[in-house]
C-alpha cells in the first residue's frame, strides 16, 4: 500500500489497480505502461498518473477505455499526450454526446480507432482490446494474458447489471461466455471488487437462466408487467448476488417482444 495514496493497491510488480467511483488499472509494459480508464475525477486521475508513473518507472503512453460513459472517460485530457485506443462506436457516442469540456481545457476524442479488436504489442507484451457490446453497444474488455488481468468494463459491477445505450442481452451474454473462457486471475471490473472466474461464471449462470425465461415469456404474449415479477423470482447466484436492474430487463424484455414480432 502506498502512503501518499490510499487507494493505490499494487497487485503485482507489473499491475496497479485504484478502485474508485470507476475502476483504473495501470500495467506496466516494460519501458512504458497502459493505463485501463481513465475516470471522472480530474484531481484523482492527475495522481494516480504521478503515483503510477513513480511507482513503475515509466511513462504512460497508452490509454483504452471500455466505453464512452463519462466516468470512465470525463478524466481524457489529463492523458491527451497518450494514444487513446477505444472502439470506433465509442468515438460515435463521445461526439454524439456533446459534453463540456473540461474547465481551462478542450474536448479530447481517443486517436487511435479500432473496428472490431486492436492488438496492443509493446516489446515482449500483447494486449488485446476487443469490442463486444453488452452494458452499450460499445462496451469493449481489455485483456492481457502475461499480466493475467481482464477488464471488462461496465459489462459487470458489484451490485447489479445496467444497460446503457444499445445494449442487448445476446451480446452481453456472449461478453460474458468470452471472459470465462479466457484465463485471468484478476478481472477487474467496472465498479466494485475484483472478481475471480468462478465468481463471473455464476453470474453468467444467473443471467443466462433470466434470459431463457425471457425468452419464453416473450412468447406468451404477456406484458411488460407480468413478465417482471416472474423475472425477480430468479436470485442470483454466487458471493456478490449481482441482479439485473429493473430497467434492464424491462429492456431486455422489449428486444425479445420487438424479435418476436418480427419472426
Amino acid at each position: 500500500m502506498n502512503k501518499e495514496t490510499p487507494y493505490l493497491q499494487q497487485l503485482t510488480n507489473n499491475i496497479l489497480y485504484f478502485p474508485g467511483h470507476a475502476n483504473i488499472t495501470v500495467l506496466n509494459l516494460g519501458k512504458t505502461s497502459l493505463m485501463i480508464e481513465c475516470g471522472r475525477n480530474i484531481v484523482e486521475t492527475a495522481e494516480i498518473r504521478k503515483q503510477a508513473e513513480n511507482i513503475l518507472k515509466n511513462k504512460i503512453k497508452y490509454v483504452a477505455i471500455t466505453h464512452f460513459h463519462s466516468d470512465h472517460t470525463h478524466s481524457m485530457p489529463l492523458v491527451e499526450d497518450c494514444q487513446i485506443i477505444a472502439s470506433k462506436k465509442s468515438l460515435e457516442f463521445l461526439k454524439a454526446a456533446k459534453r463540456t469540456p473540461v474547465k481551462n481545457s478542450r474536448l479530447i476524442f481517443p486517436n487511435t480507432i479500432f473496428e472490431n479488436q486492436f492488438i496492443l504489442k509493446e516489446g515482449n507484451f500483447e494486449v488485446i482490446i476487443k469490442k463486444t457490446g453488452g452494458h452499450t453497444a460499445d462496451s469493449s474488455y481489455i485483456y492481457s494474458s502475461q499480466h493475467k488481468l481482464l477488464a471488462t468494463g461496465d459489462n459487470l459491477r458489484s451490485d447489479f447489471l445496467w444497460g446503457g445505450r444499445g445494449g442487448n442481452p445476446e451480446d452481453w451474454i456472449s461478453a460474458l461466455k468470452e471472459y470465462v473462457s479466457l484465463d485471468p486471475e484478476y478481472i477487474i471490473i467496472g465498479h466494485g471488487e475484483i472478481m475471480t472466474k468462478d465468481e463471473v461464471s455464476a453470474i453468467l449462470s444467473y443471467v443466462l437462466e433470466v434470459n431463457q425465461l425471457l425468452i419464453t415469456l416473450s412468447k406468451e404474449s404477456l406484458k411488460e408487467s407480468e413478465i417482471l415479477p416472474k423475472i425477480q423470482e430468479i436470485k442470483p447466484h454466487g458471493k456478490f448476488k449481482v441482479f439485473i436492474h429493473e430497467s434492464t430487463v424491462i429492456q431486455w424484455c422489449k428486444y425479445y417482444l420487438k424479435n418476436t414480432q418480427k419472426g
